[in-house]
């Protein structure tokens, strides 16, 4: 069971770094998911409970996000 400080990345390409409690992300730590969002703050129980989620190249209609993938 993952307690303390640790880093996690599945095979779906989400990455966590953070703290853990019972093998949740409890505590401070930061997400980034596949497409490259990020959500950073503190977690409690797995859910973000208070912070940010950010995305750090903004994709927001589907034939930018269709010329991204292509590149």
């Amino acid at each position: 069971m993952r307690s303390g400080w640790g880093v996690s990345h599945r095979s779906d390409g989400l990455h966590y770094e953070g703290e853990w409690f019972g093998n949740k992300r409890h505590g401070y730590g930061c997400t980034t998911f596949p497409d490259g969002t990020k959500e950073e703050g503190k977690y409690k129980q797995n859910a973000l409970v208070s912070g940010k989620r950010k995305n750090l190249i903004p994709l927001r209609t589907s034939k930018i996000r269709e010329k991204v993938d292509r590149a």
